[in-house]
């Protein structure tokens, strides 16, 4: 490699043993001495040896920056069913988060989320009970979410239907026991009151901002599902 040009005086080395790094050129002429002596083709392993190590640390660490999420989930435990079934419903999910942050119309919601759902119960069975459960209770987290969206989004339609003379912007919500689910799912975050939030109207909540606070809500649980599961990559 130094008779080649690979590699120049400038490369810093450093011997099996020492702790200390030099420049090549410090032993230009033990590596330009022809019949080399034993000394300078054991410095030259130990030169190879390192830049071999560092090459294969930096892809190692490039390959788990940049690979699909398909590489990051191929672990010896996980079957391939259950690696394609969680696949599948992480992209689903992913669609369904974009397209709520995108809008999204009620029919078109309701038909993604019941392809996410059915994706993510395919794959519940066959979790493995080592990998990822803070993971998969994130997931159902985010799926529970979904589904009181889904439920509110139904209630304010129907409320625009039985009342259409109220603007939907100021049309509430009056249903302790939902309301005690809703704020259970999302505790602290739930918007109560009239058009103004005011606490006039304590035991009605707004449907609009509501519905915002709750695909909120369900997109950060499947955020941090994601971020837990690149974490148990390994299945730890």
């Amino acid at each position: 490699m130094w008779h080649a040009g690979t590699i120049t005086g400038e490369m810093n080395y450093c011997e099996v043993g020492s702790k200390s790094w030099q420049r090549l050129k410090t032993i230009a002429k033990q590596l330009d001495w022809k019949p080399w002596s034993r000394r300078g083709i054991w410095t030259l392993v130990g030169v190879i040896t390192i830049l071999l190590t560092v090459a294969g640390i930096s892809a190692a660490i490039f390959f788990r920056k940049t690979a699909p999420l398909s590489a990051v989930l191929t672990t010896p435990h996980l079957s391939p069913k259950f690696q394609q079934s969680l696949s599948e419903f992480l992209r689903e999910a992913t669609r369904l988060t974009l397209l709520t942050s995108q809008g999204i119309t009620h029919d078109a919601f309701g038909e993604q989320l019941a392809t996410t759902r059915t994706a993510f119960e395919l794959s519940t069975p066959l979790w493995p009970d080592d990998y990822a459960q803070e993971s998969k209770h994130e997931f159902g987290k985010a799926i529970h979410g979904w589904k009181l969206l889904l439920q509110l989004w139904r209630e304010s339609i129907a409320k625009g239907i039985d009342y259409p003379s109220i603007p939907a912007e100021i049309q509430m919500y009056y249903y302790p026991e939902g309301i005690k689910v809703l704020e259970s799912y999302a505790p602290r975050r739930i918007i109560y009151g009239d058009i103004d939030g005011s606490a006039d109207h304590a035991k009605y909540i707004r449907f609009k901002p509501n519905i915002r606070v709750l695909m909120t809500v369900a997109a950060e649980h499947f955020r941090s599902g994601q971020m837990l599961l690149e974490g148990n990559a390994l299945g730890k």
